[in-house]
């Protein structure tokens, strides 16, 4: 629950389209870093700039990844993604001792 309220209070954040970075053509937009970075320093992982340096190279791979994956003719529709959400979903709910696990 509170993960959902972070994004909730920071989806604001996506707003900001100023582009701080490029790889291979992707924009790293200062929205999504300040996203990130706040993400990282919420759940007590890091802060500072352990969190800046975190996020700027998560954000690099995605973007190099969104890249390769293009290069490679690789797609991945809306559905699919669905698809993927609601079976891992069922599947952890359907096994007991994964939902104990959550639970505690």
């Amino acid at each position: 629950m509170e993960s959902a309220k972070f994004v909730g209070q920071n989806k604001h954040l996506f707003d900001d389209k100023a582009v701080i970075a490029t790889i291979k053509g992707k924009p790293i937009y200062r929205g999504e870093f300040e996203f990130v970075k706040k993400n990282y320093e919420f759940s007590g992982n890091l802060s500072g700039k352990d969190a800046d340096r975190r996020a700027f190279e998560q954000l690099a791979l995605n973007k190099y990844e969104e890249y390769v994956t293009e290069e490679l003719g690789i797609s991945v529709t809306q559905e699919e993604i669905q698809k993927t959400l609601i079976d891992e979903r069922d599947l952890i709910y359907k096994d007991e001792e994964s939902l104990n696990f959550f639970e505690d």
